[in-house]
Protein backbone atom coordinates (compact mmCIF):
# COMPACT_ATOMS: atom_id res chain seq x y z
CA UNK A 1 0.00 0.00 0.00
CA UNK A 2 0.84 3.70 -0.03
CA UNK A 3 1.84 5.46 3.18
CA UNK A 4 2.52 9.15 3.64
CA UNK A 5 4.88 10.00 6.50
CA UNK A 6 3.36 11.84 9.48
CA UNK A 7 2.98 15.58 8.98
CA UNK A 8 1.98 17.42 12.18
CA UNK A 9 0.98 14.06 13.65
CA UNK A 10 -1.32 13.14 10.75
CA UNK A 11 -1.09 10.05 8.51
CA UNK A 12 -2.99 9.10 5.38
CA UNK A 13 -2.85 5.60 3.95
CA UNK A 14 -4.30 3.44 1.17
CA UNK A 15 -4.07 -0.28 0.57
CA UNK A 16 -5.23 -2.62 -2.18
CA UNK A 17 -4.79 -6.36 -1.81
CA UNK A 18 -5.92 -9.77 -3.04
CA UNK A 19 -6.52 -12.75 -0.77
CA UNK A 20 -7.45 -16.41 -1.14
CA UNK A 21 -8.94 -18.57 1.63
CA UNK A 22 -9.29 -22.32 1.18
CA UNK A 23 -12.00 -24.38 2.91
CA UNK A 24 -10.94 -26.39 5.95
CA UNK A 25 -11.91 -29.87 7.07
CA UNK A 26 -14.98 -28.65 8.99
CA UNK A 27 -16.32 -26.93 5.88
CA UNK A 28 -15.65 -29.89 3.57
CA UNK A 29 -16.97 -32.64 5.87
CA UNK A 30 -20.56 -31.64 6.57
CA UNK A 31 -23.05 -34.01 8.25
CA UNK A 32 -20.77 -36.99 7.52
CA UNK A 33 -20.75 -36.05 3.82
CA UNK A 34 -18.00 -34.52 1.69
CA UNK A 35 -19.14 -31.21 0.22
CA UNK A 36 -16.92 -29.76 -2.53
CA UNK A 37 -16.34 -26.06 -1.88
CA UNK A 38 -14.41 -23.52 -3.90
CA UNK A 39 -11.76 -21.24 -2.38
CA UNK A 40 -12.91 -17.80 -1.29
CA UNK A 41 -11.20 -15.04 -3.29
CA UNK A 42 -11.33 -11.33 -2.51
CA UNK A 43 -10.03 -7.98 -3.70
CA UNK A 44 -9.93 -5.42 -0.90
CA UNK A 45 -9.36 -1.65 -1.01
CA UNK A 46 -8.88 0.52 2.08
CA UNK A 47 -8.18 4.21 2.65
CA UNK A 48 -7.90 6.04 5.93
CA UNK A 49 -6.25 8.52 8.20
CA UNK A 50 -4.97 8.59 11.76
CA UNK A 51 -3.43 11.32 13.83
CA UNK A 52 -3.65 13.77 16.69
CA UNK A 53 -4.59 17.44 16.97
CA UNK A 54 -4.49 18.94 20.43
CA UNK A 55 -6.76 16.96 22.76
CA UNK A 56 -8.21 14.92 19.87
CA UNK A 57 -6.83 11.74 18.32
CA UNK A 58 -8.51 9.68 15.63
CA UNK A 59 -8.28 6.62 13.40
CA UNK A 60 -10.64 6.47 10.42
CA UNK A 61 -10.78 3.72 7.78
CA UNK A 62 -13.07 3.14 4.78
CA UNK A 63 -12.94 -0.25 3.10
CA UNK A 64 -14.55 -2.35 0.38
CA UNK A 65 -14.00 -6.04 -0.36
CA UNK A 66 -15.46 -7.73 -3.43
CA UNK A 67 -15.60 -11.46 -2.74
CA UNK A 68 -16.09 -14.40 -5.08
CA UNK A 69 -17.21 -17.68 -3.49
CA UNK A 70 -17.53 -16.38 0.08
CA UNK A 71 -17.93 -19.34 2.46
CA UNK A 72 -21.12 -18.69 4.41
CA UNK A 73 -22.44 -20.85 7.23
CA UNK A 74 -26.02 -21.64 8.14
CA UNK A 75 -27.71 -23.66 10.88
CA UNK A 76 -29.65 -26.74 9.79
CA UNK A 77 -30.93 -27.84 13.22
CA UNK A 78 -30.03 -27.77 16.92
CA UNK A 79 -28.31 -31.19 16.73
CA UNK A 80 -26.57 -30.67 13.39
CA UNK A 81 -23.28 -28.74 13.02
CA UNK A 82 -23.37 -25.62 10.90
CA UNK A 83 -23.17 -26.21 7.15
CA UNK A 84 -21.29 -24.08 4.64
CA UNK A 85 -21.96 -22.98 1.06
CA UNK A 86 -20.19 -20.79 -1.49
CA UNK A 87 -21.96 -17.57 -2.38
CA UNK A 88 -21.49 -16.33 -5.91
CA UNK A 89 -20.57 -12.67 -5.39
CA UNK A 90 -20.73 -10.65 -2.17
CA UNK A 91 -19.47 -7.27 -1.04
CA UNK A 92 -18.24 -6.13 2.38
CA UNK A 93 -17.93 -2.38 2.72
CA UNK A 94 -18.01 -0.03 5.63
CA UNK A 95 -16.40 2.44 7.99
CA UNK A 96 -14.35 1.87 11.13
CA UNK A 97 -13.74 4.98 13.21
CA UNK A 98 -12.18 5.68 16.60
CA UNK A 99 -12.09 9.09 18.29
CA UNK A 100 -10.49 9.95 21.63
CA UNK A 101 -10.82 13.27 23.43
CA UNK A 102 -8.49 13.97 26.39
CA UNK A 103 -8.80 17.63 27.40
CA UNK A 104 -7.22 17.06 30.83
CA UNK A 105 -5.27 14.40 32.69
CA UNK A 106 -8.42 13.33 34.58
CA UNK A 107 -10.93 13.25 31.71
CA UNK A 108 -10.86 10.96 28.67
CA UNK A 109 -13.65 10.07 26.24
CA UNK A 110 -13.11 7.12 23.91
CA UNK A 111 -15.55 6.36 21.08
CA UNK A 112 -15.59 3.59 18.47
CA UNK A 113 -18.07 3.33 15.60
CA UNK A 114 -18.45 0.71 12.88
CA UNK A 115 -20.73 0.80 9.84
CA UNK A 116 -21.03 -2.51 8.00
CA UNK A 117 -22.83 -2.94 4.67
CA UNK A 118 -22.42 -6.64 3.79
CA UNK A 119 -24.53 -7.86 0.86
CA UNK A 120 -25.06 -10.44 -1.85
CA UNK A 121 -24.56 -9.05 -5.34
CA UNK A 122 -27.14 -10.26 -7.82
CA UNK A 123 -27.42 -13.71 -6.27
CA UNK A 124 -29.76 -16.14 -8.05
CA UNK A 125 -31.56 -17.00 -4.78
CA UNK A 126 -30.94 -14.05 -2.45
CA UNK A 127 -30.67 -11.13 -4.87
CA UNK A 128 -29.00 -8.16 -3.16
CA UNK A 129 -30.02 -9.17 0.37
CA UNK A 130 -27.95 -8.20 3.36
CA UNK A 131 -25.79 -10.86 4.93
CA UNK A 132 -27.04 -11.87 8.38
CA UNK A 133 -25.30 -11.77 11.78
CA UNK A 134 -23.40 -8.47 11.35
CA UNK A 135 -25.36 -5.36 12.50
CA UNK A 136 -25.24 -2.29 10.30
CA UNK A 137 -24.27 0.13 13.09
CA UNK A 138 -22.30 -0.49 16.30
CA UNK A 139 -21.24 2.28 18.68
CA UNK A 140 -19.15 1.94 21.85
CA UNK A 141 -18.03 4.69 24.21
CA UNK A 142 -16.21 5.01 27.53
CA UNK A 143 -15.89 8.15 29.66
CA UNK A 144 -13.03 7.86 32.15
CA UNK A 145 -12.98 10.24 35.11
CA UNK A 146 -9.89 10.35 37.29
CA UNK A 147 -6.30 9.16 37.07
CA UNK A 148 -4.51 5.81 37.26
CA UNK A 149 -4.49 6.23 41.04
CA UNK A 150 -8.30 6.46 41.24
CA UNK A 151 -10.80 6.43 38.38
CA UNK A 152 -14.31 5.44 37.35
CA UNK A 153 -15.40 4.86 33.76
CA UNK A 154 -19.03 4.40 32.63
CA UNK A 155 -19.33 2.74 29.22
CA UNK A 156 -21.98 2.14 26.57
CA UNK A 157 -22.49 -0.39 23.78
CA UNK A 158 -25.29 0.57 21.37
CA UNK A 159 -26.63 -1.45 18.44
CA UNK A 160 -29.54 0.66 17.13
CA UNK A 161 -30.64 -1.89 14.48
CA UNK A 162 -30.23 -5.59 15.02
CA UNK A 163 -28.93 -7.70 12.12
CA UNK A 164 -30.94 -10.12 10.02
CA UNK A 165 -31.03 -13.68 11.27
CA UNK A 166 -31.62 -15.31 7.87
CA UNK A 167 -30.30 -15.08 4.35
CA UNK A 168 -33.80 -14.35 3.04
CA UNK A 169 -33.95 -11.16 5.13
CA UNK A 170 -37.33 -12.01 6.64
CA UNK A 171 -36.41 -11.92 10.35
CA UNK A 172 -34.43 -9.14 12.03
CA UNK A 173 -33.39 -9.04 15.66
CA UNK A 174 -34.10 -5.91 17.75
CA UNK A 175 -31.38 -3.45 18.68
CA UNK A 176 -30.16 -2.87 22.21
CA UNK A 177 -28.06 -0.67 24.46
CA UNK A 178 -25.88 -2.00 27.28
CA UNK A 179 -24.50 0.21 30.07
CA UNK A 180 -21.53 -0.74 32.24
CA UNK A 181 -19.09 0.79 34.70
CA UNK A 182 -15.46 0.02 35.47
CA UNK A 183 -13.28 1.48 38.18
CA UNK A 184 -9.81 1.18 39.61
CA UNK A 185 -7.56 2.44 42.37
CA UNK A 186 -3.93 2.10 43.41
CA UNK A 187 -3.89 0.82 47.00
CA UNK A 188 -0.13 0.26 47.33
CA UNK A 189 2.96 0.40 45.18
CA UNK A 190 2.51 -2.21 42.46
CA UNK A 191 -0.97 -3.25 43.66
CA UNK A 192 -4.20 -2.06 42.01
CA UNK A 193 -7.82 -2.84 42.81
CA UNK A 194 -10.44 -3.01 40.05
CA UNK A 195 -14.18 -3.50 39.64
CA UNK A 196 -16.13 -4.26 36.45
CA UNK A 197 -19.95 -4.03 36.36
CA UNK A 198 -21.51 -5.15 33.09
CA UNK A 199 -25.08 -4.66 31.84
CA UNK A 200 -26.00 -2.52 34.83
CA UNK A 201 -29.69 -2.35 33.89
CA UNK A 202 -30.01 -6.12 33.35
CA UNK A 203 -31.05 -5.62 29.73
CA UNK A 204 -32.37 -8.71 27.91
CA UNK A 205 -31.33 -8.81 24.27
CA UNK A 206 -30.03 -11.01 21.47
CA UNK A 207 -26.28 -10.56 21.30
CA UNK A 208 -25.25 -13.18 18.75
CA UNK A 209 -26.85 -15.29 16.02
CA UNK A 210 -26.16 -18.48 14.12
CA UNK A 211 -27.55 -17.66 10.69
CA UNK A 212 -30.22 -19.76 8.96
CA UNK A 213 -31.49 -19.93 5.40
CA UNK A 214 -35.04 -19.41 6.72
CA UNK A 215 -36.01 -18.78 10.35
CA UNK A 216 -38.92 -20.50 12.08
CA UNK A 217 -40.21 -20.14 15.66
CA UNK A 218 -38.34 -23.37 16.46
CA UNK A 219 -34.97 -22.15 15.17
CA UNK A 220 -32.33 -22.45 17.90
CA UNK A 221 -30.03 -19.74 16.57
CA UNK A 222 -30.12 -16.95 19.17
CA UNK A 223 -27.68 -16.25 22.00
CA UNK A 224 -28.38 -13.66 24.73
CA UNK A 225 -26.17 -10.80 25.80
CA UNK A 226 -24.40 -11.21 29.12
CA UNK A 227 -26.76 -10.52 32.02
CA UNK A 228 -25.85 -8.19 34.87
CA UNK A 229 -22.45 -9.25 36.22
CA UNK A 230 -19.98 -7.85 38.75
CA UNK A 231 -16.32 -8.79 39.05
CA UNK A 232 -13.62 -7.31 41.27
CA UNK A 233 -10.09 -8.14 42.27
CA UNK A 234 -6.49 -7.09 42.74
CA UNK A 235 -3.65 -6.82 40.24
CA UNK A 236 -0.05 -7.03 41.39
CA UNK A 237 2.98 -5.87 39.39
CA UNK A 238 6.44 -7.18 40.19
Amino acid sequence: GLLFEPVRQVQFYANYSRSVEFPGFNELAQIATFVPLDPQRAWTAEVGTRGRAGALSWDLSLYRADIKGEMLQYTVGPDIPASTFNANRTRHEGIEAALEWSPTDWLRLRQVYAYSNFRFRGDAEFGNNRLPIVPRHVYRAELRLGSDALHVAPNLEWVPDGPYADYRNQVRTPGYALVGVTGGATIAEGIDAFVDIRNVTGKKAIGDISAAIAVTPASAIYYPVERRAVSAGLRARF
